[in-house]
C-alpha cells in the first residue's frame, strides 16, 4: 500500500512539473512522449518505495497499461454518468480509479518471482533459452 500513495503523491505533485518540461517532446510526438512521462513517474515512485525495483523498461510498460485502464474506466464512468445524469462526477471518482489501478499493479508487482518477469508470476516460465549463435 505504501507503493500506491508512493505513487499517488508522484502522480500529484512531480507530473504536472515533467509534463510542462517534456511538452516540446510530447508535442514533436503527437502525444506518443506521455507514455514515457507515466513510465517515469512509475520508475520514480517505485525507486522511491522500500523493496521494490523495476526496470525502465519494464515501468514504461507499467505506465502504459495504468494509462489504458485509467481511460477505459473514465470513459465507462463518464458514458455511465451521461445516461444516468446522476450528481456523481469524473472528478468524484477519478482519485479512486488511480488508486485502484495503483493498487492492481501492486498486486502485479507482489506476484512476480524473484529473478524473473513478471509473466512467471502468471504462469509462465519466464526463462530465456539461448544457442550457441544467440537467441
Amino acid at each position: 500500500m505504501m507503493a500506491g500513495l508512493i505513487f499517488s503523491v508522484v502522480n500529484s505533485v512531480l507530473k504536472p512539473i515533467v509534463t510542462i518540461l517534456a511538452l516540446p517532446a510530447i508535442l514533436l510526438t503527437l502525444g506518443l512522449f506521455t507514455l514515457i512521462v507515466n513510465g517515469f513517474m512509475v520508475y520514480i515512485s517505485l525507486a522511491l518505495a522500500p523493496g521494490i525495483s523495476m526496470t525502465f523498461a519494464h515501468s514504461i510498460i507499467a505506465g502504459i497499461i495504468l494509462s489504458l485502464v485509467n481511460y477505459i474506466i473514465s470513459s465507462a464512468l463518464v458514458f455511465a454518468a451521461g445516461k444516468k445524469r446522476s450528481n456523481m462526477s469524473i472528478d468524484t471518482i477519478l482519485p479512486y480509479v488511480t488508486l485502484g489501478s495503483a493498487v492492481l499493479m501492486i498486486i502485479a508487482i507482489l506476484l512476480q518471482q524473484r529473478g524473473a518477469s513478471l509473466g512467471a508470476g502468471f504462469g509462465s516460465s519466464g526463462e530465456l533459452f539461448t544457442t550457441r549463435r544467440g537467441f
